[in-house]
């Protein structure tokens, strides 16, 4: 499934809790699971701890989530979703591709 990343988020906490967590799950995995990206993907993976103590997947410091109107591998109904959320980039870093993106966006949805 498609990855996204929150412009909301600053470099590593997550910011998206209760219902927004309810829309945009996290990447999580195991505690010391070794991340490794897809081929292709130029930034660095880590590990997070999120707020309710699970490890969250970030990508360039990003926290990295799915989003629940995908049905399927390749979806990406959220891109752009209420100015705030993106496909996690493979070639650019996460934080700065939120920002030039956020910047020429234009959407008409609200919320999470």
């Amino acid at each position: 499934m498609t990855l996204y990343i929150f412009k909301n988020d600053t470099p590593d906490p997550s910011s998206c809790t209760g219902t927004c967590a309810t829309n945009w799950p996290a990447l999580t995995v195991a505690s010391g699971t070794a991340i490794t990206g897809p081929t292709g993907a130029v930034g660095t993976f880590s590990l997070i701890t999120r707020p309710e103590g699970t490890m969250q997947v970030a990508y360039d410091h990003q926290p990295l989530y799915y989003y629940a109107g995908d049905s399927a591998a390749g979806d990406t109904t959220g891109e752009g979703f209420s100015g705030k959320w993106y496909v996690a980039p493979l070639t650019a870093g996460a934080a700065s591709a939120a920002t030039s993106a956020s910047a020429s966006a234009a959407t008409s949805q609200s919320g999470y």
